[in-house]
């Protein structure tokens, strides 16, 4: 289930309609696994450079003119209450396409390790503080 997100173009925390539409394709166990799910199985970053490019890729015809690159890196120990590890994973899109290149991998892994850890921390504080 989608924890937080924020849109920087309407500003909104709140952009989750595709997980209330297909939550089926959010469980760990489907068939047909949204790329968070697919990051979070693999256990591995997943860059789509070009998401028109894969066909299905879309819940709905309108993702295609806002989702056109993404990046998901995996969170292994995710704690959201700062004491109870979970699998989770970090998505980051954008509607430039080729935005996020294979090309650029190690680089992104450095930067996302690096945020993941923040995020990481974060909860970690607001757990443990209340």
């Amino acid at each position: 289930m989608p924890l937080a997100a924020f849109d920087l173009a309407t500003r909104s925390h709140a952009p989750f309609s595709s997980y209330a539409a297909h939550a089926d394709r959010y469980r760990l166990d489907t068939t047909a696994p949204s790329l968070a799910v697919r990051c979070v199985v693999e256990g591995q970053t997943l860059i789509v450079p070009d998401c028109a490019a894969i066909d299905g890729f879309y819940f709905h015809a309108r993702q295609a003119n806002y989702l056109r690159s993404v990046i998901a890196r995996p969170m292994a120990n995710f704690c959201e209450d700062g004491i109870t590890p979970t699998r989770a994973a970090l998505l980051i899109d954008t509607d430039v396409a080729w935005f996020f290149q294979e090309d650029d991998r190690e680089a992104l892994e450095i930067l996302l390790t690096e945020f993941v850890a923040r995020i990481d921390l974060e909860y970690a504080i607001c757990g443990l503080t209340g």
